[in-house]
C-alpha cells in the first residue's frame, strides 16, 4: 500500500481535480435544487426529537433497530447520524442532506479503491502497478460524474449512507485479506457491515450475505492455496464473528416482531392478494388436477414474479436510456448508468469471463445480491433499493474502459481514445447537470412537495392558537412538515402522542391544527390550506390571505379564512 501511495504530482493533481468535482457536484445548492421530500422532513425532526430529549417524536427512547416515524418502522442509523449536522447548523435542510451528500464522497473514493481491491486478484501486484493506478483514476471519475450517484448524495437518502458503509466494509475485508497481520482490518469490516444493515431496511440482507460470501470467497481461495490459518488470526476471527454476531442481535431480535416485519409487509410481494386469488382460480379452472395443483402454485407463482422483478433491473431502458420513473429516483434524461457506459459493461464482462479467475464470480454474486430485496418487493425496477449495486456496475465499466485502453498499444491512439472518451463523459454530466439542476427541479416541484416550507411558516405566523387551522393531505404529510420548519418543541409533540387522531403514526391533529382529506372534516369556521380547485369548491365565505406558487410558478395552495 506504501508503494502504491507514491504516486507523482499528475496523479495527486488529477485525484484533486475528480474530488473537487465531486464535491460540487454533490454540495452546490445541496439545500435549495429540490425541496425536501417529507421522508427527509420526518427523519430530520425525528433526529432534533432524539437530539432535544432522547426519544424520537412519538415517545420512544432510544430507538435502537428502527425508528416509528409514520408507523413504517424506518432503519434508524441516519437519524443519530444526522444529530451532529443538526447540532451545528440547526434542523434545516442542509442538515439533514450533508450525512448523505458525505456519504456520496465516500462513495466515489471507496468505488476506486474496490476496482483497485477486486483486480488484485486478476493481476500480480507488481506487473500491472501503473495500470492499476490508472484504473483508480477512471473509476474515481466515473463514480463522480455518475448520474445515479449524483443523485442520491443530493438527498437525505438512507440508502446512500448505507452503501458507503458497504463498500467500506469490503474494502476493509480486502484489506485485511491482503495483510492478515494488520487485525484491525477485520473488525472494522465487520462494523461497516453492522452499520450499513442499521442504516437502511434492503441493506439488512445484503450486508449479511455480501460478508458472507466475502468469507467463503476467502476460505475456498485460502484452501485452494493450502494456506493454514495462524492462532492469532483465528483469535481475530473468532472474536470478531462474536461481535458482529451480538451487533446484530438487535436487528434480528427485531425482525421476528410484527413491527420489525412492518415495512417488508407494506412492500413485499408476498402480500400481493392478486398471485394467490390467482392461483386459486387456475387451479380450480383445472379442477385441481395434480399438474394444476404444482404448475399454479402460489410459491412457483411468486418465484416467476421475483425472476422478472430482477430482470426488470437489467432492463436496456433502465440501466442506459430513462431509468428509474420516480422523479425523486432520477431525472429521467439519462438512465441510471450512461449510455456510452453499455458497451465498457459488455466489454468488462467478456474480459472477466476470458480471464476465468475464481474472483470474477464474486462481482456477480454481489450485483445478484444487491438486487434480491428489490426483486422481493413491489414497484420495480426500484433505483433507491438497489443502490448498493451502483458502485459495482461502475467498478465493471471502469474495467471496460481500462481494458480498452490497455488494448490499445500505440501511444497516439491510447491519447486520442482517452480524449475522445473525457469529451464524452463531461459533455454527458453536462447536460445531465444542466437538466438536473434547472429543468428538472420544475418538472418534479410535485413530487418533492415543494412549496410546503413557505405555506407551514406562513400558517406559524397566523396560527393564534384559538381559530382552528385546516391542512390538506393532498401533498402528503403535512403535519411533519409543520414541525419540522416551525421547529416545534418535541416535547409539545411527545405529550399530544397519546390524544392525536392518527392514520397509522401519521398525526391527523396536533393542538389546533387539523390535517383532513374531504371537506367534511372540516366543521366549523378557521383557516383553510389547501389546492385552489379544492378551496374554488368550498360554499361558504372565503377571504384569500395567501397563494404560494411551487418552482413552476404553478399555484399549488392557497391559505384563506372561512366561514361556513
Amino acid at each position: 500500500m506504501k508503494k502504491w501511495l507514491e504516486i507523482n504530482k499528475y496523479f495527486l493533481a488529477l485525484v484533486f481535480l475528480f474530488f473537487s468535482l465531486a464535491i460540487f457536484l454533490r454540495f452546490y445548492r445541496l439545500n435549495t435544487i429540490t425541496s425536501p421530500y417529507w421522508e427527509e422532513a420526518a427523519l430530520g425532526y425525528d433526529s432534533y426529537s432524539l437530539l432535544e430529549t432522547g426519544k424520537d417524536h412519538h415517545g420512544n427512547s432510544l430507538p435502537i433497530a428502527a425508528v416509528e416515524s409514520f408507523g413504517d418502522y424506518k432503519a434508524s442509523f441516519y437519524f443519530y447520524a444526522a444529530i451532529p449536522f443538526i447540532k451545528i447548523f440547526g434542523l434545516n435542510v442542509l442538515a439533514i442532506r450533508l450525512p448523505s451528500a458525505l456519504s456520496g464522497l465516500a462513495i466515489v473514493f471507496g468505488t476506486a479503491f474496490l476496482a483497485i481491491n477486486l483486480v488484485n486478484f486478476l493481476y500480480s501486484e507488481k506487473k500491472f502497478f501503473k495500470e492499476k493506478r490508472f484504473l483508480f483514476l477512471i473509476t474515481l471519475f466515473l463514480t463522480t460524474i455518475s448520474p445515479w450517484a449524483i443523485n442520491f448524495s443530493r438527498g437525505a437518502w438512507e440508502s446512500n449512507l448505507a452503501t458507503a458503509f458497504l463498500i467500506w466494509a469490503m474494502n476493509f475485508f480486502f484489506f485485511y485479506q491482503k495483510n492478515t497481520q494488520k487485525t484491525y482490518f477485520l473488525p472494522l469490516a465487520s462494523l461497516f457491515f453492522i452499520l450499513s444493515s442499521y442504516t437502511y431496511h434492503a441493506n439488512k440482507l445484503i450486508a449479511p450475505l455480501v460478508a458472507i460470501f466475502l468469507a467463503l470467497f476467502w476460505l475456498i481461495d485460502r484452501f485452494k492455496n493450502k494456506q493454514k490459518f495462524q492462532k492469532n488470526e483465528l483469535v481475530n476471527i473468532v472474536a470478531t464473528v462474536a461481535l458482529a454476531g451480538l451487533m446484530f442481535l438487535p436487528l434480528l431480535m427485531a425482525s421476528r416482531t410484527d413491527v420489525g416485519q412492518q415495512r417488508f409487509k407494506e412492500t413485499s410481494i408476498f402480500s400481493e392478494i392478486k398471485v394467490i386469488e390467482y392461483s386459486n382460480q387456475k387451479k380450480a379452472e383445472y379442477n385441481n388436477v395434480w399438474w394444476a395443483r404444482i404448475y399454479y402454485h402460489r410459491y412457483l407463482l411468486f418465484a416467476k414474479e421475483i425472476a422478472f422483478n430482477l430482470g426488470d433491473h437489467f432492463s436496456f431502458k433502465y440501466l442506459f436510456l430513462s431509468g428509474d420513473g420516480n422523479l425523486r429516483h432520477n431525472s429521467q434524461i439519462t438512465g441510471q448508468l450512461y449510455h456510452l457506459d453499455f458497451i465498457f459493461l459488455i466489454l468488462a464482462i467478456i474480459y472477466l469471463i476470458k480471464k476465468r479467475k475464481f474472483y470474477s464470480l464474486l462481482i456477480f454474486v454481489y450485483i445478484f445480491i444487491a438486487f434480491l430485496p428489490s426483486a422481493l418487493t413491489t414497484n420495480t425496477p426500484h433505483a433507491l433499493r438497489t443502490l448498493s449495486a451502483m458502485p459495482m456496475f461502475i467498478v465493471l465499466i471502469s474495467i471496460g474502459v481500462w481494458q480498452t485502453l490497455i488494448y490499445f498499444k500505440n501511444p497516439k491512439a491510447r491519447r486520442l481514445i482517452l480524449i475522445f472518451l473525457l469529451v464524452y463523459y463531461l459533455t454527458e454530466v453536462a447536460i445531465f447537470w444542466r437538466y438536473y439542476s434547472v429543468s428538472h427541479p420544475l418538472k418534479s416541484a410535485n413530487s418533492w412537495q415543494d412549496g410546503y416550507e413557505e405555506l407551514m411558516t406562513d400558517l406559524a405566523k397566523l396560527n393564534d392558537g384559538k381559530k382552528t387551522i385546516y391542512i390538506s393531505r393532498e401533498q402528503g404529510r403535512p403535519a411533519m412538515y409543520y414541525w419540522f420548519f416551525n421547529q416545534i418543541d418535541p416535547l409539545s409533540v411527545q405529550g399530544a402522542n397519546k390524544t392525536a387522531v392518527k392514520d397509522q403514526g401519521e398525526f391527523l391533529t396536533y393542538q389546533n391544527l387539523v390535517f383532513f382529506n374531504k371537506s367534511t372534516e372540516i366543521k366549523q369556521n378557521g383557516i383553510v390550506a389547501a389546492a385552489p380547485e379544492f378551496i374554488k369548491k368550498l360554499s361558504g365565505k372565503k377571504i384569500l390571505l395567501k397563494e404560494i406558487k411551487d418552482k413552476s410558478a404553478t399555484t399549488i395552495w392557497q391559505i384563506v379564512d372561512y366561514q361556513l
